[in-house]
Protein backbone atom coordinates (compact mmCIF):
# COMPACT_ATOMS: atom_id res chain seq x y z
CA UNK A 1 0.00 0.00 0.00
CA UNK A 2 1.18 3.51 -0.71
CA UNK A 3 0.99 5.79 2.32
CA UNK A 4 0.18 9.44 1.99
CA UNK A 5 2.27 12.08 3.69
CA UNK A 6 1.21 13.10 7.16
CA UNK A 7 -0.68 10.94 9.64
CA UNK A 8 -0.02 7.25 8.91
CA UNK A 9 -3.06 6.11 10.90
CA UNK A 10 -5.72 4.75 8.57
CA UNK A 11 -9.36 4.17 9.56
CA UNK A 12 -10.92 0.78 8.80
CA UNK A 13 -13.42 2.49 6.51
CA UNK A 14 -10.51 3.68 4.35
CA UNK A 15 -8.97 0.22 4.31
CA UNK A 16 -12.26 -1.36 3.20
CA UNK A 17 -12.58 1.33 0.53
CA UNK A 18 -9.09 0.53 -0.78
CA UNK A 19 -9.84 -3.19 -0.63
CA UNK A 20 -12.96 -2.77 -2.75
CA UNK A 21 -11.13 -0.57 -5.24
CA UNK A 22 -8.33 -3.12 -5.56
CA UNK A 23 -10.79 -5.98 -6.06
CA UNK A 24 -12.70 -4.01 -8.68
CA UNK A 25 -9.47 -3.20 -10.52
CA UNK A 26 -8.19 -6.79 -10.52
CA UNK A 27 -11.57 -8.07 -11.67
CA UNK A 28 -11.31 -5.87 -14.76
CA UNK A 29 -7.89 -7.16 -15.83
CA UNK A 30 -7.60 -9.03 -19.13
CA UNK A 31 -7.28 -12.73 -18.25
CA UNK A 32 -5.65 -13.49 -21.61
CA UNK A 33 -2.44 -11.80 -20.54
CA UNK A 34 -0.18 -12.87 -17.66
CA UNK A 35 -0.65 -10.90 -14.45
CA UNK A 36 1.53 -10.20 -11.48
CA UNK A 37 0.80 -12.87 -8.80
CA UNK A 38 0.08 -10.00 -6.42
CA UNK A 39 -2.67 -8.88 -8.77
CA UNK A 40 -4.03 -12.30 -9.67
CA UNK A 41 -7.77 -12.07 -9.09
CA UNK A 42 -8.12 -15.83 -8.77
CA UNK A 43 -5.46 -15.98 -6.06
CA UNK A 44 -6.69 -12.88 -4.27
CA UNK A 45 -10.42 -13.56 -4.25
CA UNK A 46 -11.75 -16.54 -6.24
CA UNK A 47 -9.67 -19.24 -4.55
CA UNK A 48 -10.30 -17.94 -1.00
CA UNK A 49 -14.06 -17.75 -1.68
CA UNK A 50 -14.11 -21.27 -3.14
CA UNK A 51 -12.22 -22.59 -0.13
CA UNK A 52 -14.63 -20.85 2.22
CA UNK A 53 -17.66 -22.24 0.35
CA UNK A 54 -16.31 -25.78 0.55
CA UNK A 55 -15.88 -25.42 4.31
CA UNK A 56 -19.27 -23.76 4.77
CA UNK A 57 -21.10 -26.42 2.75
CA UNK A 58 -20.30 -28.94 5.50
CA UNK A 59 -22.34 -26.97 8.04
CA UNK A 60 -24.95 -25.31 5.83
CA UNK A 61 -26.83 -26.45 2.75
CA UNK A 62 -25.95 -24.40 -0.32
CA UNK A 63 -28.24 -26.01 -2.94
CA UNK A 64 -27.26 -23.94 -5.97
CA UNK A 65 -23.54 -24.24 -5.33
CA UNK A 66 -23.72 -27.94 -4.47
CA UNK A 67 -25.70 -28.68 -7.64
CA UNK A 68 -22.72 -27.52 -9.72
CA UNK A 69 -20.09 -30.06 -10.66
CA UNK A 70 -16.93 -29.72 -8.52
CA UNK A 71 -14.08 -28.11 -10.41
CA UNK A 72 -14.55 -25.82 -13.40
CA UNK A 73 -18.31 -25.34 -13.02
CA UNK A 74 -18.05 -24.09 -9.44
CA UNK A 75 -14.96 -22.04 -10.21
CA UNK A 76 -16.60 -20.30 -13.18
CA UNK A 77 -19.75 -19.62 -11.17
CA UNK A 78 -17.83 -17.99 -8.31
CA UNK A 79 -15.57 -16.11 -10.72
CA UNK A 80 -18.58 -14.67 -12.58
CA UNK A 81 -20.24 -13.56 -9.36
CA UNK A 82 -17.05 -11.96 -8.06
CA UNK A 83 -16.44 -10.07 -11.27
CA UNK A 84 -20.03 -8.82 -11.33
CA UNK A 85 -19.88 -7.53 -7.76
CA UNK A 86 -16.15 -7.00 -7.18
CA UNK A 87 -16.59 -3.47 -5.88
CA UNK A 88 -18.28 -4.92 -2.78
CA UNK A 89 -15.67 -7.57 -2.06
CA UNK A 90 -13.94 -7.37 1.32
CA UNK A 91 -13.32 -10.97 2.45
CA UNK A 92 -14.72 -14.44 1.62
CA UNK A 93 -17.14 -14.74 4.54
CA UNK A 94 -18.62 -11.27 4.15
CA UNK A 95 -18.92 -11.69 0.38
CA UNK A 96 -20.72 -15.03 0.64
CA UNK A 97 -23.07 -13.65 3.30
CA UNK A 98 -23.83 -10.69 1.07
CA UNK A 99 -24.39 -12.93 -1.96
CA UNK A 100 -26.08 -15.82 -0.12
CA UNK A 101 -29.06 -15.85 -2.49
CA UNK A 102 -26.73 -17.08 -5.25
CA UNK A 103 -25.84 -20.15 -3.22
CA UNK A 104 -29.07 -20.76 -1.33
CA UNK A 105 -32.16 -19.60 -3.26
CA UNK A 106 -35.11 -17.69 -1.79
CA UNK A 107 -37.81 -19.99 -0.43
CA UNK A 108 -41.52 -19.57 -0.79
CA UNK A 109 -41.71 -18.54 2.86
CA UNK A 110 -38.95 -15.93 2.52
CA UNK A 111 -40.61 -14.46 -0.57
CA UNK A 112 -43.91 -14.24 1.27
CA UNK A 113 -42.29 -12.28 4.09
CA UNK A 114 -40.44 -9.87 1.80
CA UNK A 115 -43.23 -9.11 -0.65
CA UNK A 116 -44.42 -6.09 1.41
CA UNK A 117 -41.14 -4.32 0.57
CA UNK A 118 -42.71 -3.11 -2.66
CA UNK A 119 -46.23 -2.56 -3.90
CA UNK A 120 -48.38 -2.92 -6.98
CA UNK A 121 -48.39 0.73 -7.89
CA UNK A 122 -45.99 3.24 -9.41
CA UNK A 123 -44.08 5.59 -7.16
CA UNK A 124 -42.77 9.10 -7.81
CA UNK A 125 -45.48 9.99 -10.30
CA UNK A 126 -48.12 12.71 -9.80
CA UNK A 127 -51.00 11.58 -7.57
CA UNK A 128 -53.57 12.56 -10.17
CA UNK A 129 -51.90 10.14 -12.60
CA UNK A 130 -51.08 7.40 -10.09
CA UNK A 131 -51.16 3.97 -11.75
CA UNK A 132 -52.08 0.69 -10.14
CA UNK A 133 -50.40 -2.38 -11.57
CA UNK A 134 -52.26 -5.53 -12.51
CA UNK A 135 -50.19 -8.47 -11.22
CA UNK A 136 -51.62 -10.90 -13.78
CA UNK A 137 -50.92 -8.53 -16.67
CA UNK A 138 -47.38 -7.82 -15.48
CA UNK A 139 -46.60 -11.49 -14.88
CA UNK A 140 -47.77 -12.30 -18.39
CA UNK A 141 -45.16 -9.91 -19.79
CA UNK A 142 -42.45 -11.64 -17.76
CA UNK A 143 -43.21 -14.90 -19.57
CA UNK A 144 -41.03 -13.55 -22.39
CA UNK A 145 -38.04 -14.95 -20.48
CA UNK A 146 -39.38 -18.46 -21.13
CA UNK A 147 -38.72 -17.88 -24.82
CA UNK A 148 -35.04 -16.97 -24.39
CA UNK A 149 -32.96 -20.02 -25.38
CA UNK A 150 -30.08 -21.23 -23.27
CA UNK A 151 -27.62 -20.20 -26.00
CA UNK A 152 -28.78 -16.56 -25.68
CA UNK A 153 -29.09 -16.54 -21.90
CA UNK A 154 -26.68 -13.74 -21.00
CA UNK A 155 -26.86 -10.39 -19.23
CA UNK A 156 -27.11 -8.32 -22.43
CA UNK A 157 -30.00 -10.36 -23.86
CA UNK A 158 -31.80 -10.41 -20.51
CA UNK A 159 -31.34 -6.66 -20.06
CA UNK A 160 -32.81 -6.14 -23.54
CA UNK A 161 -35.97 -7.97 -22.51
CA UNK A 162 -36.19 -6.13 -19.17
CA UNK A 163 -36.00 -2.85 -21.10
CA UNK A 164 -38.64 -4.15 -23.51
CA UNK A 165 -41.01 -4.91 -20.61
CA UNK A 166 -40.44 -1.41 -19.23
CA UNK A 167 -41.26 0.13 -22.62
CA UNK A 168 -44.42 -1.97 -22.93
CA UNK A 169 -45.63 -0.88 -19.49
CA UNK A 170 -44.83 2.74 -20.35
CA UNK A 171 -46.86 2.48 -23.55
CA UNK A 172 -49.76 1.10 -21.52
CA UNK A 173 -49.56 4.14 -19.23
CA UNK A 174 -49.57 6.45 -22.26
CA UNK A 175 -52.58 4.64 -23.71
CA UNK A 176 -54.45 5.12 -20.42
CA UNK A 177 -53.34 8.76 -20.09
CA UNK A 178 -52.76 10.18 -23.60
CA UNK A 179 -51.70 13.57 -22.20
CA UNK A 180 -48.38 11.94 -21.22
CA UNK A 181 -47.31 12.21 -24.86
CA UNK A 182 -47.54 15.99 -24.61
CA UNK A 183 -45.37 16.24 -21.49
CA UNK A 184 -41.83 14.98 -22.07
CA UNK A 185 -40.80 15.46 -18.43
CA UNK A 186 -43.84 13.51 -17.20
CA UNK A 187 -43.18 10.72 -19.69
CA UNK A 188 -39.61 10.50 -18.40
CA UNK A 189 -40.90 10.25 -14.82
CA UNK A 190 -43.17 7.37 -15.80
CA UNK A 191 -40.33 5.65 -17.66
CA UNK A 192 -38.13 5.84 -14.54
CA UNK A 193 -40.99 4.69 -12.34
CA UNK A 194 -41.60 1.63 -14.51
CA UNK A 195 -37.87 0.91 -14.61
CA UNK A 196 -37.74 0.98 -10.81
CA UNK A 197 -40.81 -1.27 -10.57
CA UNK A 198 -39.56 -3.88 -13.05
CA UNK A 199 -36.02 -4.06 -11.67
CA UNK A 200 -37.28 -4.15 -8.08
CA UNK A 201 -39.59 -7.05 -8.91
CA UNK A 202 -36.83 -9.01 -10.66
CA UNK A 203 -34.45 -8.44 -7.72
CA UNK A 204 -37.14 -9.68 -5.32
CA UNK A 205 -37.96 -12.73 -7.44
CA UNK A 206 -34.35 -13.70 -8.17
CA UNK A 207 -32.55 -12.67 -4.98
CA UNK A 208 -35.34 -12.30 -2.44
CA UNK A 209 -34.72 -8.53 -2.44
CA UNK A 210 -31.22 -9.13 -1.07
CA UNK A 211 -28.11 -7.28 -2.20
CA UNK A 212 -26.16 -8.22 -5.28
CA UNK A 213 -25.58 -7.19 -8.90
CA UNK A 214 -28.26 -6.04 -11.32
CA UNK A 215 -31.14 -8.48 -11.81
CA UNK A 216 -30.30 -9.24 -15.44
CA UNK A 217 -26.69 -9.89 -14.48
CA UNK A 218 -27.85 -12.13 -11.62
CA UNK A 219 -30.09 -14.18 -13.93
CA UNK A 220 -27.21 -14.58 -16.36
CA UNK A 221 -24.92 -15.88 -13.62
CA UNK A 222 -27.51 -18.28 -12.20
CA UNK A 223 -28.32 -19.74 -15.61
CA UNK A 224 -31.60 -20.23 -17.42
CA UNK A 225 -32.97 -23.19 -15.47
CA UNK A 226 -32.39 -21.74 -12.01
CA UNK A 227 -33.51 -18.21 -12.95
CA UNK A 228 -36.76 -19.45 -14.53
CA UNK A 229 -37.43 -21.65 -11.51
CA UNK A 230 -37.13 -18.61 -9.25
CA UNK A 231 -39.36 -16.48 -11.48
CA UNK A 232 -42.00 -19.22 -11.43
CA UNK A 233 -41.87 -19.50 -7.63
CA UNK A 234 -42.21 -15.73 -7.29
CA UNK A 235 -45.17 -15.80 -9.67
CA UNK A 236 -46.82 -18.45 -7.52
CA UNK A 237 -46.33 -16.33 -4.38
CA UNK A 238 -47.72 -13.21 -6.08
CA UNK A 239 -50.83 -14.95 -7.42
CA UNK A 240 -51.54 -16.58 -4.06
CA UNK A 241 -51.15 -13.23 -2.30
CA UNK A 242 -53.30 -11.52 -4.92
CA UNK A 243 -56.03 -14.15 -4.53
CA UNK A 244 -56.01 -14.00 -0.74
CA UNK A 245 -55.99 -10.22 -0.78
CA UNK A 246 -58.93 -10.17 -3.19
CA UNK A 247 -60.91 -12.57 -1.03
CA UNK A 248 -60.22 -10.47 2.06
CA UNK A 249 -61.38 -7.30 0.31
CA UNK A 250 -64.56 -9.00 -0.85
CA UNK A 251 -65.37 -9.83 2.74
CA UNK A 252 -64.82 -6.21 3.80
CA UNK A 253 -66.29 -4.44 0.80
CA UNK A 254 -68.50 -5.26 -2.23
CA UNK A 255 -65.97 -3.45 -4.42
CA UNK A 256 -62.90 -5.34 -5.55
CA UNK A 257 -59.62 -3.54 -4.84
CA UNK A 258 -56.18 -3.68 -6.38
CA UNK A 259 -53.48 -5.62 -4.57
CA UNK A 260 -51.69 -3.44 -2.06
CA UNK A 261 -48.89 -5.10 -0.15
CA UNK A 262 -46.81 -2.16 0.94
CA UNK A 263 -45.94 1.44 0.34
Amino acid sequence: MKFTRGDTKVAFEKLWYLQRKHAQHYASLDLSTPVNPRQDFDKLAAEPVLKYLEERSFRQELPVYEALQPGASRENFVRSLLRADARNYTNPEEFVNRSISFFSPPTKESLQTTIPLWSWKLHHVPKDTEHRVSPTEFLTLLEVYDQVPDTAWNKDELKFWADTIIKQMLMKSIDEAPHLKEDEALTLRFSKAWSTFVHRYIRWAIMGAKSGPDGSVAMGILGREEALRRLELAKEVVLETYRKDGEAKKEDSPVDGALMTGA
